[in-house]
Parts: structure tokens; sequence; C-alpha cells
């Protein structure tokens, strides 16, 4: 009997040990996970408060821009404006339009609702500036006219055979007779000695020259 009382004592005191061996080891994890925890969270905080400094220093500097207006303005100049700024701010810095502005440009080419940039750059240009701009396109029209018209034409005392005979209604016999009757004074002399009927001359007269 004494020595089941005995046995039945060691299996507790086992049973306890196991037990208390447990309760320490969950006590551990328990510390364990609650330390990683509040890494994370230290962590995490130190993240924001950086992003906030980066935010705070770069407001800093983004808070002035500076724009040159120059042109048909009444008070032309580089100006130091807000970061949010609009057109509409840089014009009435600079006192308005000048009366010889070209109205018509800044309806057509500004709005004046666009958001600034630093370093932005705007020309306002005056009436002349427009009308010469004009003048310039016109010339450069007509001169581009003159030289298409130059470059598809025939000298009929300079051409080849080959490019006579692209002119409409020039075959063999026509072409030879051109060729034959150089040079050519004119256009007036070409019509006269070459031997072409009038049907012809007038098909070809506006693709052929004489120098």
């Amino acid at each position: 009997m004494w020595s089941s009382i005995k046995d039945v004592l060691n299996l507790r005191f086992i049973l306890g040990v196991l037990l208390i061996t447990v309760l320490i080891l969950a006590i551990g994890v328990a510390y364990i996970l609650s330390s990683n925890h509040a890494t994370t969270i230290s962590v995490g905080d130190t993240d924001d408060l950086v992003e906030s400094v980066d935010s705070s220093s770069s407001a800093e500097v983004q808070t002035r821009i500076y724009v040159d207006l120059s042109g048909a303005v009444k008070k032309p100049g580089v100006y130091e404006l807000a970061v949010d700024s609009r057109l509409v701010d840089l014009i009435s810095d600079a006192g308005g339009f000048e009366s010889s502005a070209s109205a018509m440009w800044v309806a057509k080419n500004l709005n004046l609702s666009q958001k600034l940039e630093d370093m932005d750059k705007f020309y306002i240009p005056f009436n002349w500036d427009v009308q010469e701009e004009v003048s310039l396109k016109i010339q450069d029209t007509s001169m581009t006219k003159n030289d298409i018209s130059s470059a598809s034409s025939v000298d009929l005392n300079t051409g080849t055979k080959a490019e006579i005979l692209e002119l409409p209604g020039i075959g063999e016999v026509y072409a030879g007779r051109i060729i034959d009757n150089r040079p050519y004074k004119d256009i007036e002399d070409f019509k006269v000695r070459s031997g072409l009927s009038q049907k012809v001359i007038d098909k070809i007269s506006d693709m052929i020259v004489v120098h």
C-alpha cells in the first residue's frame, strides 16, 4: 500500500513539473511575440516620421517659383510667384497687356487659367509681330510655288529628249522637231519655229520655259 501511495505522489510530481514547464514556455512565446509586435510598430512610426519630414522639406522648397514674361505687357520681367499661381496672376502682376498686343493671338494661343511652373517663359507678341509672321509665310508660300513650277517645267533649249517626250501630246516626231529647231529666243519664237500645232502648244504652254 505504501508503494502505491508513493507511485501516485511521483506521478503528481512529474505532472506538476510538466505543467510548470508548459506555462514557462507559453509565457516565453507570448513575450517574444509581444516584443516583435512592438518593434514593428516602432519601425512604422519612424518611417512615418521620416516621410513627414521629407514632405515638409519638399513643401518648403516649392513654395515660390520664378517666371519670365516679355513682349506686349506693361511691365515685362522675371516674376516671383506662389507655386500654385496661374497665368492670369502673372499677367495681372505685369500690369496687363499693352494696347498694341495682338488680341487675336492672345485669344487663340493663351490659356489664362494655365498653372505656372518654375522657369516658365512667355512672350506676348505685338500686332506688328503677327503681321510680319503672316507676311513671311505668304512669301515662303509664293517662293515654294515658284520653285515647284520651275522644277516641273521643261527648258526647251536645254531639256533632254526624254524630258520633252514627257510633255502631253509630244511624240517622237514632235520631240525631234523641237530639238532640231533650237535655240529659241523666247516662247513666242518657239511657237513660230517649232512646227507644232496650236492645239499641242496650248497643252504644254504651262509646262515649258525658254532660258
